[in-house]
């Protein structure tokens, strides 16, 4: 009985901290996003401002090194990015039309042929209601907190990297081991972090210069629009390439006459990850996060429900840094177990078939 109640108390507490951070993390979201992108980056380019330092640049210099190099990155892509994509918007009543016209086209046809209406009344009116004003404001507007963002990451990031000595101090305190080096937990997770984002960041310049190269010979207009698309979408594990491939798949099928090419593009982008998956990731990445498929799929959805874009790409390496810290404490080393891809599915399926088979008599 003294178990029951000990359990059923630990697991309301368990509740609580998890509703309390979770209201906490949602609520305070335009304060932590910034900080955990920021947390993020500096682990990612610490090697390259230490191997600054050894060539005798002064700490300060070589971050400033860093951070504008990383800055005039972000704006280029940025630019170019948002320079399509107000080209393309530029297109929406004329995409609008060809929506209409090619649903009602397939409304006729399977109706026709299956007896099946598609509804393109509402079709139209959802079209209508994504290229108004509204949903253009609402998106400048969270375009304006993304910039807003993005100014104080730089900032972030260089103090972050400055006194990492100082972090490196207090990670000790909490291990109560003093003026030694940072326990094995924190060097596992941060080895993974910078791992884990330079490899997908050369995944992602190889995924969007083969994508590039697949839309412009296509003839896709705004190609480098759709292959940024493409590649920022390859970080969000499972969905990302189903949605982006979907988006331009419809692109490509709303703006030309012929079948052909939808097909071709869905055929081209599918080989596009067969390579990224199978070669260049196992190859680039190194280190991966070592979680299971649902871990994954809980991470991107609860990441999307707290932080939206932001959290469907940092909750995957969040929830990995987790699962670290978990196997290196005792009591919550289950935790970590449940998170891992340690299942015993061979010992598990053999036992079954042992019993089976007893049953059925096939041995004594």
């Amino acid at each position: 009985m003294l178990f029951r109640n000990s359990f059923l108390s630990n697991v309301a507490n368990g509740l609580i901290l998890l509703v309390l951070g979770s209201y906490l993390l949602k609520q305070a979201s335009f304060i932590v996003i910034p900080l955990a992108w920021s947390v993020f980056l500096s682990i990612s380019l610490d090697p390259l401002c230490d191997w600054l330092e050894r060539k005798r640049f002064p700490r300060v210099l070589a971050e400033f090194i860093v951070i504008i190099l990383l800055s005039l990155v972000a704006m280029i892509t940025i630019y170019y990015f948002v320079d399509q994509a107000m080209g393309l918007m530029e297109r929406g009543p004329l995409i609008e039309g060809k929506v209409k016209e090619n649903f009602s086209q397939l409304n006729v046809w399977t109706r026709n042929r299956l007896g099946l209406d598609i509804g393109i009344d509402n079709i139209q009116f959802g079209i209508s209601e994504i290229l108004d004003g509204k949903v253009l404001s609402n998106l400048l507007q969270s375009t304006a907190e993304t910039i807003l963002m993005l100014g104080i990451i730089p900032v972030y990031i260089f103090f972050f990297i400055y006194y990492k000595d100082f972090f490196f101090a207090f990670i000790n305190k909490l291990a109560y081991k003093k003026g030694t080096s940072p326990p094995k937990w924190f060097q596992d997770a941060r080895g993974m972090v910078q791992n884990y984002l330079k490899g997908m960041l050369f995944v992602t310049i190889i995924v969007a210069i083969m994508a590039t190269l697949v839309f412009y010979f296509l003839g896709v207009k705004y190609y480098l629009f759709f292959a940024l698309f493409v590649a920022l979408f390859n970080l969000i594990p499972y969905i990302g390439v189903i949605l982006s491939s979907v988006v331009s798949v419809l692109y490509v099928w709303l703006t030309t006459d012929s079948i052909l090419y939808p097909l071709l593009t869905l055929l081209l982008l599918w080989l596009i990850q067969i390579i990224e998956n199978n070669i260049i990731t196992p190859i680039v990445v190194g280190t991966k996060i070592k979680l299971n498929p649902l871990a994954v799929i809980l991470s991107i959805m609860v990441g999307g429900w707290l932080w939206g874009l932001s959290g469907v790409i940092l909750f995957n390496p969040l929830v990995g840094v987790l699962k670290i810290v978990f196997d290196n404490i005792k009591g919550l080393s289950p935790y970590g177990y449940l998170l891992g891809t340690d299942i015993p599915v061979y010992e598990r399926n053999e036992n079954f078939l042992k019993v089976i088979k007893k049953r059925l008599g096939f041995f004594k």
